[in-house]
Order: C-alpha cells, then structure tokens, then sequence
C-alpha cells in the first residue's frame, strides 16, 4: 500500500516486517471480479480488459468489518448467490496469495 498524502495519524507501511503485516490492516470488504465474456473474446483476440472495464464491473461492499471482528481472515467461507441459486462457493484458505505475503507495491 502506498500513499502520496497521508494524515500524520496513520501508521507508514512500506516497508514493514512481514511478521508485522497483518497489524497494518484496518478491516476487510468484499469485492466481485466481474468479466463480461462475450466482450473480452468478442475482440481484440481475447484481450481482458474490455471485458472488465463497464460500470459496476467491480462492486465491493457495502461494509467494511474491522481486522478485530475477524481474527482469522483466512478462513471465511465466500458464496455467490445470483437469483437465489449459488453460483460460487469457496473460502478464503484457497486464496492463491497469503495475507501477509501481498506486495505492498
């Protein structure tokens, strides 16, 4: 994470200490990857970002839980719902990056 501006309060973070990378998260939200396929593979031989780039593409929220609430963020179930059928069911122990080893960059 890296910030031009940031108020005195907040604590920097780049870099920190492996070891002291979960202390820098304030909470947690959701977020949906959304692709429109037909769009991606309609043009541009598959290039993904036009399929990524209409509004609301990529909702997230609406609430953020704080890093107390949620001791142990890697293991949360995530679903997706859509009309009432789940389309998607994981957890968050599958994630291919651990936590504490994202790039701060």
């Amino acid at each position: 994470m890296r910030w031009a501006k940031r108020p005195d309060s907040l604590p920097a973070c780049l870099p920190c200490a492996q070891g002291d990378a979960m202390s820098y998260i304030v909470g947690y939200t959701i977020g949906n990857d959304v692709s429109a396929r037909d769009l991606q593979f309609k043009s541009n031989k598959g290039q993904w970002l036009l399929g990524k780039t209409g509004d609301g593409y990529a909702p997230i929220g609406p609430a953020i839980v704080t890093s107390e609430e949620v001791p142990t963020p890697i293991h949360l179930d995530i679903k997706c719902s859509i009309n009432g059928v789940e389309r998607q069911s994981s957890n968050t122990s599958q994630l291919v990056r651990v936590i504490r080893l994202l790039p701060l960059s």
